[in-house]
């Protein structure tokens, strides 16, 4: 009996990483952590990448499947990119935009799988939205340690960052109440404006992706950043329902 009920708690798990190396494998290492734990992975990329990532160890190759999307191709984009890596940050917002366009394959694809939980990056703010209109959970792990998602702020203040002036994102924010050094230094902000995509900015996409999703995960641990885990918490407003963090295990 406890086989069988240990047995229907295993789920099928989907994962889409935006297209960038630093990326792609925190998202594989939780992949494979998950699937040691005994659930079935969905690696969603595009094909390029997919034949770039590590090979998954033999015993776990009955559970992560790599399911292959080709990207659109954009005007702008150079043919045949399919990640950050083989382009100027400049002409980055084009491999967004291509991005955006795998939101109909990819709700096909989860419209005819079984998948029970969706774990996404900060890019596609979109797919929080499929995901709750087609029954699934989803999850917006975060690359990034708490203490960036605590310089942000809360999904109303990044909203507003687009419309701030460049300076204030050079200095810590008010609502941080300990000592803290996190801030842009202004060349760096200029730099990131000149390359931000119009059709939607980062913060947007942040915005977007932790008002809609069901839990935020990011990683990091109370030990390292128990201050800003406590922040962040507050800031999203359900304390003991939106965010996860991960433990200080290794994956």
């Amino acid at each position: 009996m406890d086989e069988m009920k240990k047995e229907h708690q295993k789920l099928h798990i989907a994962v889409f990483p935006w297209l960038a190396f630093g990326h792609f494998l925190p998202f594989l290492r939780l992949s494979n952590h998950l699937a040691q734990l005994g659930h079935r992975i969905s690696f969603i990329s595009t094909p390029k990448n997919l034949h770039r990532l590590s090979q998954i160890a033999p015993n776990l190759s009955s559970l992560v499947t790599m399911v292959p999307l080709p990207l659109p191709p954009v005007h702008g984009l150079p043919d045949s990119v399919e990640s950050t890596s083989e382009l100027p940050f400049r002409l980055v917002p084009y491999l967004k935009r291509a991005y955006d366009q795998l939101q109909p394959p990819l709700t096909e694809f989860l419209q005819n799988s079984d998948v029970n939980w969706l774990i996404h990056d900060f890019v596609p703010h979109w797919l929080p939205q499929v995901a709750t209109r087609l029954g699934i959970n989803s999850v917006f792990f975060s690359i990034f340690n708490a203490s960036v998602l605590a310089f942000l702020g809360s999904p109303e203040e990044i909203l507003l960052r687009d419309q701030q002036p460049l300076e204030d994102l050079t200095v810590v924010p008010e609502w941080i109440p300990f000592p803290s050094n996190v801030a842009f230094r202004l060349y760096e902000v200029i730099y990131h404006q000149e390359c931000m995509d119009s059709d939607a900015s980062d913060f947007f996409r942040f915005a977007k992706v932790i008002e809609g999703c069901r839990f935020v995960a990011i990683r990091s641990c109370p030990e390292f950043e128990g201050r800003e885990l406590g922040l962040v918490k507050t800031m999203a407003g359900q304390e003991n329902r939106k965010l996860r963090p991960l433990r200080c295990t290794r994956y």
